[in-house]
């Protein structure tokens, strides 16, 4: 071989070495630290009782509302009947496939629009019922390291309407008490508790994409700042509201805790509704009656961002 040939033998293998170890080194440091992201580990065995994961067969997430959001797994193999809905699993996906993988979560993030003779087909629920979840990070998140969330999210055909936002905030707790009670089954709750517990950072995304182009999977990502101490991810609606805003929530809230006003008619719904929710298209005539306000999320990552400098 000649000395020109063995030079540009090395200066190729440097090459290749290079970028095979810029490819490990990327494989190791963008690990996501949500555990079980990609909902694809759930207890194929699951009971339903509530001191495993609240309620919700999915490993790593809770669910903190007081109902079940729903778990989708086209590959699901357990033990129970594949025939019927059972503890917050399906296996029939409404008219959707998984981003990635084969596994998925459904959540109806706030019911807002309601009449009693469309329950069935409106809304099976009451003004202000919600879903939220709550995933687990693999460690808390470093104070002023930069980090890159995302997440995957679908509007099924089935939906005639949807709230504006969705958001990923972070806290620092779980949202549950010691004995595990949940008290998040509608907004106004979940509202005041987060004025005694204020997240640590609320990254809302705008969900005109997604409920315009319903069927397609749409990726959201940001950048994001850590406070530090970051543990815990809620999935849900809760924008950032403005200051104003909250003031005047606060007040009706404690005025209609103290009056016992129930959920449903409470004053701050009113303004969700007038202010944070889209009415875009017509539910699609389809075999399913279900037309409420609902969002399957995927691939929910929260990964170490360090500049590169890269040739565009």
């Amino acid at each position: 071989m000649s000395n020109m040939n063995k030079t540009a033998g090395i200066l190729m293998a440097v090459m290749v070495g290079l970028i095979y170890g810029d490819l490990l080194f990327s494989q190791n440091t963008d690990e996501n630290l949500v555990l079980n992201g990609g909902f694809e580990a759930y207890d194929s065995c699951f009971t339903g009782t509530f001191d495993k994961y609240m309620g919700f067969p999915l490993k790593h997430w809770i669910n903190v509302g007081m109902s079940l959001p729903e778990y989708f797994n086209d590959q699901y193999k357990g033990c129970h009947s594949k025939t019927r809905f059972a503890y917050g699993r399906y296996v029939d996906a409404f008219y959707a496939e998984a981003y990635k993988g084969h596994g998925y979560i459904g959540q109806a993030p706030l019911c807002l629009y309601y009449k009693a003779n469309e329950a069935r087909y409106g809304n099976n629920s009451l003004p202000g019922y919600m879903e939220p979840v709550l995933g687990v990070l693999k460690a808390p998140l470093q104070k002023d390291s930069l980090y890159r969330v995302s997440i995957a999210i679908l509007s099924p055909k089935t939906n005639s309407y949807n709230v504006k936002s969705i958001s990923i905030i972070f806290l620092r707790d779980s949202l549950i008490s010691p004995i595990g009670s949940r008290s998040f089954s509608e907004f106004r709750n979940l509202f005041m508790y987060f004025q005694e517990h204020p997240p640590v950072s609320i990254l809302s995304f705008s969900l005109l994409e997604v409920i315009q182009k319903r069927q397609e999977w749409i990726v959201y990502d940001t950048i994001y700042k850590a406070k530090g101490g970051e543990k815990y991810i809620f999935l849900g609606f809760y924008p950032k509201f403005k200051a104003e805003e909250i003031e005047k929530f606060k007040k009706i809230a404690e005025r209609e805790n103290k009056r016992g006003i129930v959920a449903e008619r409470s004053k701050i719904l009113k303004i969700l509704l007038k202010r944070y929710t889209f009415y875009k298209h017509p539910a699609d005539k389809t075999e399913y009656p279900y037309k409420t306000p609902y969002l399957y999320y995927d691939e929910v990552s929260v990964v170490s961002y360090r500049k590169k400098k890269e040739k565009e």
